[in-house]
Protein backbone atom coordinates (compact mmCIF):
# COMPACT_ATOMS: atom_id res chain seq x y z
CA UNK A 1 0.00 0.00 0.00
CA UNK A 2 3.20 2.39 0.62
CA UNK A 3 3.48 2.28 -3.42
CA UNK A 4 -0.03 3.36 -4.11
CA UNK A 5 0.01 6.50 -1.49
CA UNK A 6 3.81 7.43 -2.73
CA UNK A 7 2.34 7.52 -6.28
CA UNK A 8 -0.85 9.02 -5.81
CA UNK A 9 1.03 11.85 -3.73
CA UNK A 10 3.55 12.31 -6.43
CA UNK A 11 0.80 13.26 -8.53
CA UNK A 12 -0.56 15.90 -6.38
CA UNK A 13 2.15 18.70 -7.05
CA UNK A 14 -0.36 21.47 -8.89
CA UNK A 15 -1.73 21.27 -5.36
CA UNK A 16 -1.44 23.52 -2.76
CA UNK A 17 0.20 21.57 0.38
CA UNK A 18 -2.69 21.34 2.75
CA UNK A 19 -5.05 19.96 -0.08
CA UNK A 20 -2.64 17.46 -0.62
CA UNK A 21 -2.94 16.43 3.12
CA UNK A 22 -6.49 16.48 2.72
CA UNK A 23 -6.14 14.17 -0.31
CA UNK A 24 -3.95 11.81 1.52
CA UNK A 25 -6.22 11.77 4.04
CA UNK A 26 -8.94 10.43 2.28
CA UNK A 27 -6.58 7.97 0.93
CA UNK A 28 -5.89 6.41 4.25
CA UNK A 29 -9.30 5.97 5.20
CA UNK A 30 -10.11 4.23 1.80
CA UNK A 31 -7.71 2.05 2.82
CA UNK A 32 -9.30 1.82 6.18
CA UNK A 33 -13.07 1.21 4.90
CA UNK A 34 -11.95 -1.08 2.11
CA UNK A 35 -9.56 -3.29 4.41
CA UNK A 36 -9.70 -6.87 3.06
CA UNK A 37 -11.85 -6.11 -0.03
CA UNK A 38 -11.13 -7.43 -3.45
CA UNK A 39 -11.97 -6.85 -6.98
CA UNK A 40 -13.82 -8.87 -8.27
CA UNK A 41 -11.41 -9.21 -11.31
CA UNK A 42 -8.91 -9.83 -8.73
CA UNK A 43 -6.59 -7.66 -6.24
CA UNK A 44 -7.09 -5.45 -3.59
CA UNK A 45 -9.89 -3.06 -3.86
CA UNK A 46 -8.11 0.17 -2.75
CA UNK A 47 -5.99 -0.29 -6.23
CA UNK A 48 -9.47 0.68 -7.84
CA UNK A 49 -10.68 4.16 -6.50
CA UNK A 50 -6.58 5.08 -6.24
CA UNK A 51 -6.29 4.38 -10.19
CA UNK A 52 -9.84 6.61 -10.39
CA UNK A 53 -7.73 9.72 -8.72
CA UNK A 54 -5.06 8.99 -10.35
CA UNK A 55 -6.18 9.78 -13.75
CA UNK A 56 -7.83 13.06 -12.37
CA UNK A 57 -4.79 14.42 -11.25
CA UNK A 58 -3.91 14.27 -14.81
CA UNK A 59 -6.48 16.73 -15.67
CA UNK A 60 -5.70 18.53 -12.38
CA UNK A 61 -8.70 17.81 -10.64
CA UNK A 62 -9.66 20.35 -7.48
CA UNK A 63 -8.82 18.27 -4.01
CA UNK A 64 -12.54 17.35 -3.39
CA UNK A 65 -12.78 15.43 -6.39
CA UNK A 66 -9.83 13.81 -5.66
CA UNK A 67 -11.23 12.79 -2.23
CA UNK A 68 -14.41 11.79 -3.39
CA UNK A 69 -13.08 9.41 -6.09
CA UNK A 70 -11.20 7.88 -3.56
CA UNK A 71 -14.24 7.31 -1.55
CA UNK A 72 -16.46 7.10 -4.38
CA UNK A 73 -17.28 2.93 -3.64
CA UNK A 74 -17.34 3.11 0.32
CA UNK A 75 -20.78 3.88 0.49
CA UNK A 76 -22.82 1.45 -2.37
CA UNK A 77 -20.34 -1.33 -0.87
CA UNK A 78 -21.51 -0.82 2.31
CA UNK A 79 -18.32 -0.09 3.75
CA UNK A 80 -18.97 3.08 5.60
CA UNK A 81 -22.20 5.51 5.89
CA UNK A 82 -22.91 8.64 4.65
CA UNK A 83 -22.62 10.04 7.82
CA UNK A 84 -19.22 8.66 8.00
CA UNK A 85 -17.76 10.34 5.00
CA UNK A 86 -20.09 13.71 5.44
CA UNK A 87 -18.68 13.66 8.94
CA UNK A 88 -14.50 13.22 8.13
CA UNK A 89 -14.60 15.35 4.60
CA UNK A 90 -17.96 17.76 4.53
CA UNK A 91 -20.91 18.31 2.73
CA UNK A 92 -19.18 18.92 -0.95
CA UNK A 93 -17.21 15.45 -0.81
CA UNK A 94 -20.32 13.53 0.21
CA UNK A 95 -22.17 15.13 -2.18
CA UNK A 96 -19.86 14.52 -5.24
CA UNK A 97 -20.21 10.54 -3.91
CA UNK A 98 -23.71 10.76 -4.04
CA UNK A 99 -24.09 11.59 -6.89
CA UNK A 100 -21.54 8.94 -8.04
CA UNK A 101 -23.00 6.00 -5.93
CA UNK A 102 -25.14 3.60 -7.04
CA UNK A 103 -28.93 2.82 -5.85
CA UNK A 104 -28.92 -0.17 -3.28
CA UNK A 105 -28.75 -3.22 -4.93
CA UNK A 106 -30.89 -4.59 -2.32
CA UNK A 107 -33.93 -2.30 -3.45
CA UNK A 108 -33.84 -3.41 -6.97
CA UNK A 109 -32.82 -6.88 -6.84
CA UNK A 110 -33.67 -8.74 -10.00
CA UNK A 111 -34.41 -5.93 -11.70
CA UNK A 112 -31.16 -5.08 -13.36
CA UNK A 113 -32.64 -2.93 -16.01
CA UNK A 114 -35.25 -1.16 -13.73
CA UNK A 115 -31.87 -0.22 -11.77
CA UNK A 116 -29.45 0.77 -14.01
CA UNK A 117 -31.54 3.49 -15.12
CA UNK A 118 -32.79 4.53 -12.11
CA UNK A 119 -28.73 4.67 -11.25
CA UNK A 120 -28.37 6.97 -14.78
CA UNK A 121 -31.68 8.81 -13.74
CA UNK A 122 -29.85 9.91 -10.12
CA UNK A 123 -26.41 9.92 -11.63
CA UNK A 124 -27.67 12.94 -14.08
CA UNK A 125 -29.26 14.25 -12.08
CA UNK A 126 -26.69 15.47 -9.72
CA UNK A 127 -24.84 15.96 -12.96
CA UNK A 128 -27.42 18.68 -14.32
CA UNK A 129 -26.25 20.92 -11.01
CA UNK A 130 -22.72 19.66 -11.29
CA UNK A 131 -20.72 18.06 -14.23
CA UNK A 132 -18.00 16.76 -11.61
CA UNK A 133 -20.05 13.83 -10.81
CA UNK A 134 -19.37 12.75 -14.44
CA UNK A 135 -16.14 13.04 -14.84
CA UNK A 136 -16.12 11.15 -11.69
CA UNK A 137 -17.70 8.84 -13.07
CA UNK A 138 -16.31 8.36 -16.29
CA UNK A 139 -12.57 7.59 -14.55
CA UNK A 140 -14.57 5.00 -12.82
CA UNK A 141 -15.48 3.94 -16.05
CA UNK A 142 -12.04 3.46 -17.49
CA UNK A 143 -10.13 1.69 -15.17
CA UNK A 144 -13.57 -0.87 -14.86
CA UNK A 145 -13.13 -1.40 -18.64
CA UNK A 146 -9.52 -2.34 -18.31
CA UNK A 147 -10.35 -5.69 -16.35
CA UNK A 148 -14.10 -6.34 -18.30
CA UNK A 149 -11.68 -9.39 -20.33
CA UNK A 150 -11.47 -11.06 -17.04
CA UNK A 151 -15.30 -11.49 -16.25
CA UNK A 152 -17.67 -13.65 -17.39
CA UNK A 153 -19.03 -13.57 -20.69
CA UNK A 154 -22.53 -12.38 -20.37
CA UNK A 155 -21.12 -9.81 -17.90
CA UNK A 156 -18.56 -8.53 -20.58
CA UNK A 157 -20.79 -7.86 -23.18
CA UNK A 158 -23.55 -6.05 -21.23
CA UNK A 159 -20.91 -3.68 -19.37
CA UNK A 160 -18.92 -3.25 -22.72
CA UNK A 161 -22.43 -2.36 -24.80
CA UNK A 162 -23.39 0.14 -21.89
CA UNK A 163 -20.43 1.64 -21.91
CA UNK A 164 -20.47 2.68 -25.53
CA UNK A 165 -24.33 3.66 -25.34
CA UNK A 166 -23.25 6.24 -22.75
CA UNK A 167 -20.05 7.20 -21.13
CA UNK A 168 -18.22 7.28 -24.50
CA UNK A 169 -21.08 10.02 -25.48
CA UNK A 170 -20.43 11.37 -22.50
CA UNK A 171 -16.77 11.36 -22.85
CA UNK A 172 -17.08 12.99 -25.98
CA UNK A 173 -19.31 15.53 -24.86
CA UNK A 174 -16.91 16.43 -22.31
CA UNK A 175 -13.95 16.69 -24.65
CA UNK A 176 -11.86 13.70 -22.78
CA UNK A 177 -10.90 12.23 -26.25
CA UNK A 178 -7.73 9.84 -24.46
CA UNK A 179 -10.83 8.24 -22.49
CA UNK A 180 -12.78 7.90 -25.05
CA UNK A 181 -10.94 6.41 -27.65
CA UNK A 182 -9.75 3.82 -24.34
CA UNK A 183 -13.02 2.88 -24.06
CA UNK A 184 -13.92 2.48 -27.37
CA UNK A 185 -10.50 0.21 -27.87
CA UNK A 186 -11.68 -1.85 -24.87
CA UNK A 187 -15.25 -2.76 -25.41
CA UNK A 188 -15.84 -2.47 -28.92
CA UNK A 189 -14.87 -5.94 -29.37
CA UNK A 190 -16.70 -7.57 -26.39
CA UNK A 191 -19.88 -5.47 -27.37
CA UNK A 192 -19.85 -6.67 -30.77
CA UNK A 193 -17.84 -9.96 -30.72
CA UNK A 194 -19.40 -11.35 -34.11
CA UNK A 195 -18.81 -7.75 -36.33
CA UNK A 196 -15.62 -6.46 -34.93
CA UNK A 197 -12.88 -8.59 -36.66
CA UNK A 198 -14.29 -8.40 -40.24
CA UNK A 199 -14.63 -4.54 -39.49
CA UNK A 200 -11.50 -4.22 -38.32
CA UNK A 201 -10.15 -6.01 -40.98
CA UNK A 202 -11.91 -3.61 -43.30
CA UNK A 203 -10.75 -0.90 -41.73
CA UNK A 204 -7.01 -1.75 -41.91
CA UNK A 205 -7.75 -2.36 -45.85
CA UNK A 206 -8.98 0.67 -46.25
CA UNK A 207 -6.69 2.83 -44.56
CA UNK A 208 -3.87 1.41 -46.03
CA UNK A 209 -5.32 1.71 -49.45
CA UNK A 210 -4.60 5.54 -48.66
CA UNK A 211 -1.36 6.07 -46.29
CA UNK A 212 1.12 6.30 -49.10
CA UNK A 213 -0.47 9.27 -50.53
CA UNK A 214 -1.50 11.01 -46.96
CA UNK A 215 2.07 10.30 -45.96
CA UNK A 216 3.67 12.27 -48.92
CA UNK A 217 0.87 15.28 -48.09
CA UNK A 218 2.00 15.57 -44.95
CA UNK A 219 5.79 15.39 -46.03
CA UNK A 220 5.36 18.02 -48.50
CA UNK A 221 2.79 19.99 -46.09
CA UNK A 222 5.19 22.92 -45.13
CA UNK A 223 6.68 23.50 -48.31
CA UNK A 224 3.00 24.79 -49.49
CA UNK A 225 1.95 26.45 -46.45
CA UNK A 226 2.60 30.01 -45.45
CA UNK A 227 3.05 28.81 -41.17
CA UNK A 228 5.20 26.53 -40.38
CA UNK A 229 3.03 23.80 -39.03
CA UNK A 230 3.30 20.20 -36.73
CA UNK A 231 1.42 17.70 -39.44
CA UNK A 232 -0.31 14.63 -37.77
CA UNK A 233 -2.06 11.78 -39.85
CA UNK A 234 -4.54 10.98 -37.16
CA UNK A 235 -6.73 7.69 -37.19
CA UNK A 236 -10.13 7.05 -35.88
CA UNK A 237 -10.81 4.28 -33.69
CA UNK A 238 -12.24 0.97 -35.26
CA UNK A 239 -15.62 1.66 -32.88
CA UNK A 240 -16.00 5.81 -34.09
CA UNK A 241 -15.63 4.60 -37.58
CA UNK A 242 -18.27 1.91 -37.37
CA UNK A 243 -20.67 4.63 -35.83
CA UNK A 244 -20.23 7.52 -38.38
CA UNK A 245 -20.65 4.25 -41.24
CA UNK A 246 -23.46 2.55 -39.63
CA UNK A 247 -21.26 -0.63 -39.73
CA UNK A 248 -21.34 -0.36 -43.74
CA UNK A 249 -17.82 -1.93 -45.18
CA UNK A 250 -18.55 -0.73 -48.85
CA UNK A 251 -18.61 3.44 -47.04
CA UNK A 252 -15.19 2.92 -46.34
CA UNK A 253 -14.43 3.27 -50.20
CA UNK A 254 -15.40 6.63 -49.61
CA UNK A 255 -11.90 8.05 -48.46
CA UNK A 256 -13.29 11.07 -46.90
CA UNK A 257 -14.53 8.15 -44.16
CA UNK A 258 -11.48 7.35 -43.32
CA UNK A 259 -9.51 9.37 -40.56
CA UNK A 260 -8.20 12.80 -40.89
CA UNK A 261 -5.10 15.15 -41.23
CA UNK A 262 -4.25 17.53 -38.49
CA UNK A 263 -2.10 20.52 -38.77
CA UNK A 264 -1.01 22.08 -35.45
CA UNK A 265 0.77 25.87 -36.06
CA UNK A 266 4.48 25.85 -34.81
CA UNK A 267 4.74 29.12 -33.61
CA UNK A 268 3.14 29.55 -29.98
CA UNK A 269 2.09 33.06 -30.46
CA UNK A 270 0.10 31.83 -33.18
CA UNK A 271 -4.02 33.38 -33.21
CA UNK A 272 -6.83 32.44 -35.01
CA UNK A 273 -5.83 34.64 -37.64
CA UNK A 274 -3.31 32.71 -38.69
CA UNK A 275 -5.41 29.96 -38.91
CA UNK A 276 -7.50 31.65 -41.59
CA UNK A 277 -4.12 32.92 -43.49
CA UNK A 278 -3.00 28.68 -43.11
CA UNK A 279 -6.80 27.99 -44.57
CA UNK A 280 -6.35 30.08 -47.66
CA UNK A 281 -3.03 29.02 -48.49
CA UNK A 282 -4.02 25.48 -48.48
CA UNK A 283 -6.93 26.23 -50.52
CA UNK A 284 -4.66 27.94 -52.85
CA UNK A 285 -3.04 24.19 -53.90
CA UNK A 286 -5.92 21.59 -53.71
CA UNK A 287 -9.36 21.56 -54.84
CA UNK A 288 -12.17 21.41 -51.76
CA UNK A 289 -15.25 19.98 -50.92
CA UNK A 290 -16.87 23.39 -50.15
CA UNK A 291 -19.54 21.76 -48.24
CA UNK A 292 -17.41 20.16 -45.68
CA UNK A 293 -16.12 23.65 -44.55
CA UNK A 294 -16.40 23.95 -40.73
CA UNK A 295 -15.56 27.20 -38.62
CA UNK A 296 -15.38 26.10 -34.94
CA UNK A 297 -13.37 29.15 -34.42
CA UNK A 298 -15.58 31.46 -34.46
CA UNK A 299 -18.26 29.32 -33.41
CA UNK A 300 -16.55 26.84 -31.28
CA UNK A 301 -18.32 23.66 -30.00
CA UNK A 302 -20.25 23.58 -26.71
CA UNK A 303 -17.25 21.68 -25.11
CA UNK A 304 -15.19 24.98 -25.86
CA UNK A 305 -13.38 22.59 -28.82
CA UNK A 306 -11.72 24.99 -31.34
CA UNK A 307 -10.82 24.52 -35.06
CA UNK A 308 -10.88 25.10 -38.26
CA UNK A 309 -12.52 22.14 -40.81
CA UNK A 310 -11.84 21.91 -44.47
CA UNK A 311 -11.80 18.90 -46.80
CA UNK A 312 -9.77 18.72 -49.81
CA UNK A 313 -8.99 16.39 -52.89
CA UNK A 314 -5.41 15.47 -52.89
CA UNK A 315 -6.46 13.40 -56.15
CA UNK A 316 -9.54 12.34 -58.43
CA UNK A 317 -10.77 10.37 -55.83
CA UNK A 318 -9.23 10.74 -52.56
CA UNK A 319 -10.61 13.00 -50.60
CA UNK A 320 -9.23 14.00 -47.17
CA UNK A 321 -10.53 15.54 -43.95
CA UNK A 322 -8.06 18.55 -42.77
CA UNK A 323 -7.73 20.50 -39.32
CA UNK A 324 -6.24 23.24 -38.32
CA UNK A 325 -5.57 24.69 -35.09
CA UNK A 326 -3.03 26.85 -33.13
CA UNK A 327 -1.43 25.21 -29.98
CA UNK A 328 -3.37 26.52 -27.79
CA UNK A 329 -5.88 25.47 -29.22
CA UNK A 330 -4.29 21.59 -29.84
CA UNK A 331 -3.37 21.58 -26.08
CA UNK A 332 -7.09 22.91 -24.92
CA UNK A 333 -8.51 19.93 -27.03
CA UNK A 334 -5.59 17.02 -26.23
CA UNK A 335 -4.43 18.12 -22.79
CA UNK A 336 -7.71 18.61 -21.05
CA UNK A 337 -7.79 20.03 -17.59
CA UNK A 338 -10.82 19.91 -15.22
CA UNK A 339 -11.22 23.72 -14.54
CA UNK A 340 -12.39 23.19 -18.57
CA UNK A 341 -15.75 21.73 -17.29
CA UNK A 342 -16.90 25.09 -16.87
CA UNK A 343 -17.66 24.84 -20.56
CA UNK A 344 -20.61 22.30 -19.99
CA UNK A 345 -23.01 24.73 -19.53
CA UNK A 346 -24.86 23.44 -22.57
CA UNK A 347 -25.00 19.64 -21.33
CA UNK A 348 -25.79 20.53 -18.01
CA UNK A 349 -28.92 22.85 -19.42
CA UNK A 350 -29.96 19.60 -21.16
CA UNK A 351 -30.26 17.34 -18.08
CA UNK A 352 -31.70 19.82 -16.26
CA UNK A 353 -34.29 19.81 -19.11
CA UNK A 354 -34.69 16.00 -19.49
CA UNK A 355 -35.37 15.90 -15.78
CA UNK A 356 -38.20 18.71 -15.68
CA UNK A 357 -40.02 16.36 -18.35
CA UNK A 358 -41.98 13.39 -16.88
CA UNK A 359 -41.97 10.86 -19.35
CA UNK A 360 -41.62 6.92 -19.07
CA UNK A 361 -38.37 5.11 -18.33
CA UNK A 362 -38.22 4.26 -21.98
CA UNK A 363 -38.83 8.04 -22.90
CA UNK A 364 -35.93 9.05 -20.44
CA UNK A 365 -33.37 6.45 -22.37
CA UNK A 366 -34.81 8.26 -25.87
CA UNK A 367 -34.16 11.77 -24.81
CA UNK A 368 -30.87 11.14 -23.16
CA UNK A 369 -30.19 9.54 -26.57
CA UNK A 370 -31.74 12.19 -28.53
CA UNK A 371 -31.14 15.43 -26.37
CA UNK A 372 -28.21 15.07 -24.82
CA UNK A 373 -25.77 11.84 -26.18
CA UNK A 374 -26.36 12.22 -29.92
CA UNK A 375 -24.09 15.29 -31.31
CA UNK A 376 -25.40 18.36 -30.96
CA UNK A 377 -26.05 20.84 -34.25
CA UNK A 378 -25.13 24.66 -34.08
CA UNK A 379 -28.26 27.03 -35.11
CA UNK A 380 -27.67 30.12 -35.42
CA UNK A 381 -29.96 33.72 -35.79
CA UNK A 382 -29.91 36.34 -37.86
CA UNK A 383 -27.77 38.54 -35.74
CA UNK A 384 -25.58 35.76 -34.86
CA UNK A 385 -26.61 34.58 -31.43
CA UNK A 386 -25.72 30.75 -31.17
CA UNK A 387 -28.14 28.01 -29.88
CA UNK A 388 -27.23 24.32 -29.53
CA UNK A 389 -29.86 22.25 -30.49
CA UNK A 390 -29.66 18.03 -30.50
CA UNK A 391 -29.03 16.52 -33.86
CA UNK A 392 -32.22 16.18 -36.19
CA UNK A 393 -33.81 19.15 -34.13
CA UNK A 394 -36.80 21.03 -36.38
CA UNK A 395 -37.97 24.47 -36.42
CA UNK A 396 -39.79 23.91 -33.59
CA UNK A 397 -37.34 23.45 -31.33
CA UNK A 398 -35.31 26.06 -32.13
CA UNK A 399 -38.20 28.33 -31.80
CA UNK A 400 -38.52 26.93 -28.44
CA UNK A 401 -35.08 27.75 -27.45
CA UNK A 402 -35.10 31.19 -28.71
CA UNK A 403 -38.32 31.97 -26.81
CA UNK A 404 -40.89 29.29 -25.82
CA UNK A 405 -43.71 31.45 -25.66
CA UNK A 406 -43.32 32.33 -29.76
CA UNK A 407 -45.01 28.55 -30.02
CA UNK A 408 -48.62 29.51 -30.76
CA UNK A 409 -47.31 32.22 -33.20
CA UNK A 410 -45.26 30.01 -35.07
CA UNK A 411 -45.78 29.87 -39.12
CA UNK A 412 -42.79 28.73 -40.03
CA UNK A 413 -39.21 29.22 -40.34
CA UNK A 414 -36.82 30.89 -42.72
CA UNK A 415 -33.52 28.83 -42.90
CA UNK A 416 -31.01 30.12 -44.68
CA UNK A 417 -32.77 32.56 -46.54
CA UNK A 418 -35.12 30.13 -47.74
CA UNK A 419 -38.69 29.35 -46.12
CA UNK A 420 -39.57 26.43 -44.53
CA UNK A 421 -42.36 24.39 -42.99
CA UNK A 422 -42.00 24.25 -39.03
CA UNK A 423 -41.30 20.85 -38.96
CA UNK A 424 -38.39 21.46 -41.31
CA UNK A 425 -35.13 19.74 -39.92
CA UNK A 426 -32.30 21.82 -39.03
CA UNK A 427 -28.54 21.31 -39.90
CA UNK A 428 -25.16 22.75 -38.23
CA UNK A 429 -24.28 26.07 -39.36
CA UNK A 430 -28.19 27.19 -40.32
CA UNK A 431 -29.45 30.07 -39.96
CA UNK A 432 -32.61 30.05 -38.80
CA UNK A 433 -35.09 33.34 -38.60
CA UNK A 434 -38.48 32.76 -36.80
CA UNK A 435 -41.89 33.93 -38.90
CA UNK A 436 -44.28 34.36 -36.49
CA UNK A 437 -47.96 35.47 -36.94
CA UNK A 438 -49.16 38.85 -35.16
CA UNK A 439 -52.05 36.60 -33.19
CA UNK A 440 -51.91 33.70 -31.50
CA UNK A 441 -53.22 30.80 -34.41
CA UNK A 442 -55.01 29.52 -31.67
CA UNK A 443 -53.73 25.80 -32.35
CA UNK A 444 -50.67 23.52 -32.15
CA UNK A 445 -50.42 20.65 -33.90
CA UNK A 446 -50.39 17.41 -31.85
CA UNK A 447 -48.45 16.22 -35.33
CA UNK A 448 -45.31 18.54 -33.80
CA UNK A 449 -44.68 16.25 -30.77
CA UNK A 450 -43.37 13.27 -32.26
CA UNK A 451 -40.91 15.47 -34.55
CA UNK A 452 -39.94 17.05 -31.46
CA UNK A 453 -36.36 16.12 -30.06
CA UNK A 454 -36.70 19.03 -26.66
CA UNK A 455 -38.13 17.15 -23.91
CA UNK A 456 -38.99 20.35 -21.91
CA UNK A 457 -40.81 21.71 -25.13
CA UNK A 458 -42.46 18.27 -25.91
CA UNK A 459 -43.89 18.59 -22.00
CA UNK A 460 -44.88 22.13 -22.79
CA UNK A 461 -47.24 21.40 -25.67
CA UNK A 462 -48.66 18.16 -24.30
CA UNK A 463 -49.75 20.40 -21.55
CA UNK A 464 -50.89 23.53 -23.88
CA UNK A 465 -53.05 20.46 -25.93
CA UNK A 466 -54.57 19.05 -23.14
CA UNK A 467 -55.58 22.16 -21.91
CA UNK A 468 -58.07 22.65 -25.16
CA UNK A 469 -61.75 22.18 -25.46
CA UNK A 470 -63.17 18.63 -26.41
CA UNK A 471 -64.20 20.39 -29.84
CA UNK A 472 -60.61 21.59 -30.81
CA UNK A 473 -59.44 18.20 -29.08
CA UNK A 474 -61.49 16.61 -31.48
CA UNK A 475 -60.46 18.81 -34.48
CA UNK A 476 -56.64 18.30 -34.15
CA UNK A 477 -57.44 14.70 -33.24
CA UNK A 478 -58.59 14.02 -37.22
CA UNK A 479 -56.34 16.39 -38.62
CA UNK A 480 -52.98 13.69 -36.81
CA UNK A 481 -55.41 10.83 -38.20
CA UNK A 482 -55.50 12.82 -41.83
CA UNK A 483 -52.01 13.40 -41.74
CA UNK A 484 -51.00 10.29 -40.81
CA UNK A 485 -53.34 8.76 -43.11
CA UNK A 486 -51.41 10.89 -45.89
CA UNK A 487 -48.03 9.64 -44.73
CA UNK A 488 -48.96 6.13 -45.42
CA UNK A 489 -51.08 7.17 -48.27
CA UNK A 490 -54.00 5.53 -47.06
CA UNK A 491 -57.28 7.00 -47.55
CA UNK A 492 -59.05 8.38 -44.25
CA UNK A 493 -62.76 9.11 -45.05
CA UNK A 494 -63.83 5.68 -44.25
CA UNK A 495 -62.24 5.56 -40.21
CA UNK A 496 -64.11 9.08 -39.81
CA UNK A 497 -67.38 7.02 -41.63
CA UNK A 498 -66.96 3.66 -38.88
CA UNK A 499 -66.75 6.62 -36.07
CA UNK A 500 -70.00 7.75 -36.50
CA UNK A 501 -71.95 4.14 -37.51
Amino acid sequence: MKGLHAALASSLVYLPGDEQKEVLRALDMAEQWHTGQTREAGGDYIEHPVAVAMYLTKLEAPAAVLQAALLHDVVEDNRATEQDVRSAFGDEVMGLVDGVTKLSKAEYEGKRTERQIGSLRKLLFTASEDARVIIIKLADRWHNAQSLAQLKSEKQQRIALETLDIYVPFARIMGLWELKRDLENLCFPLAYRDSYLEWHTAVELARNKLLPEREAFVQRMNSETSEKVQVYLVQMSDYELFQKLNGSVERLEESQNIDSVLLVISNEQASAVNCYTLLGSIHQHYAISPTAMRDYINAPRPNGYQSLHTTIFLSIHHQVRLRLQTQEMYDNASKRKFSMADHHQDLMGALRSLHRAEVSTEQFVSDLQSQVLNERIRIFTPAGEMFALPSGATGIDFAFGVNPDHLPYLLGIRVNGEEQPVLHELKDGDTVELLLSEHKQGEMREMWIEKMKTPEAREMLKKALNSLPQDRKLIEGRKLLENECRKRRLPSWWLFHLARV
